[in-house]
């Protein structure tokens, strides 16, 4: 298998698993959640046995102070906006705060342009300009005879410029690891204390009793669906990183949003907390030219 292949399928997979993600972490942030710090640190708490496994998986290596350092602040820049992402998401459709997100291809493209030194070619610069575009119509949605982007847009314009910085972090510094598995343990290390130092200097811990105490166990079982499908994103987009370059690596996460709007109308009957988004003709339209703008975006990558 090529890599362009490998790294196409490891973007591909992230995208479905943040997808899944998405939609259930929509649900829960308005069901069971209802508070952006404790949603973050439960999250991360979660995230204590996925630590394990990622440090017997991978060991543990310590390059250089600076080196294991940067990839420390990599995965800490992944978590902390995730209180905006989960502030955003409280009175946003899913889908719609998917559309913003197309904000972090660009800025990921020009912080690794910065840092990196990365450059698109031809047919990648068409490509990453398709797959915006066809990620941009995915989310858009036809209301009141105009086009309504989102009241959160200052929020999430700022977490996908930190997720970005993120990434361009883990790419230039996990080549300095024997593995990428071992890099990958330190990211993740790194979220799980994030997450934790969050709740313990956060005035408003005291929050959190209620939602851990009274959530039930559907809210539970939720919570840790999404912390697999998110952790297992984070690994294959990680390990897509390494592979091409970030920017397209992150634009073709830009697709999610047709991803969470299949998964929205496809679990709504079975799940009761997540809320099918109501589509009209117009809307079809828009979802019809983006799937054909995603199809020409991937094909053309191959070149």
């Amino acid at each position: 298998m090529g890599d362009v292949t490998l790294w196409l399928l490891a973007a591909l997979a992230s995208t479905f698993l943040w997808a899944m993600s998405n939609v259930l972490d929509a649900a829960l942030r308005r069901h069971f959640i209802k508070d952006d710090v404790t949603i973050t640190w439960m999250a991360g708490l979660l995230d204590l046995p996925f630590i394990f496994f990622f440090v017997w998986w991978g060991g543990l290596e310590f390059p250089s102070p600076f080196v294991t350092a940067m990839i420390f602040l990599a995965g800490a820049l992944w978590v902390l906006p995730e209180i905006l992402y989960f502030r955003a998401i409280e009175t946003e459709d899913a889908s719609r705060i998917a559309l913003l997100i197309q904000l972090m291809p660009i800025s990921t493209l020009l912080i690794a342009y910065f840092i990196l030194g990365e450059t698109l070619n031809f047919f990648q610069g068409i490509a990453f300009i398709i797959l915006i575009i066809g990620g941009t119509l995915a989310a858009l949605k036809r209301r009141l005879g105009g086009l309504r982007l989102s009241k959160s847009l200052i929020l999430i314009a700022f977490a996908s410029i930190l997720w970005s910085l993120s990434d361009v972090l883990f790419k230039k510094f996990e080549m300095a690891f024997f593995n990428f598995e071992a890099a990958f343990s330190i990211y993740f290390i790194s979220s799980f204390v994030a997450s934790l130092a969050l709740f313990l200097y956060s005035k408003r811990k005291k929050r959190a009793e209620p939602h851990v105490v009274k959530m039930n166990q559907r809210g539970w079982w939720m919570l840790i669906a999404t912390v697999i499908c998110g952790n297992l994103g984070s690994l294959a987009f990680a390990y897509a990183l390494t592979l091409k370059e970030a920017s397209l690596t992150a634009v073709i996460v830009g697709v999610q949003p047709l991803i969470v709007l299949i998964f929205g109308f496809l679990l709504s009957p079975f799940i009761k907390e997540i809320k099918r988004e109501p589509l009209n003709k117009d809307d079809l339209i828009l979802k019809g030219f983006s799937f054909i703008f995603i199809f020409l975006g991937i094909v053309l990558l191959q070149f």
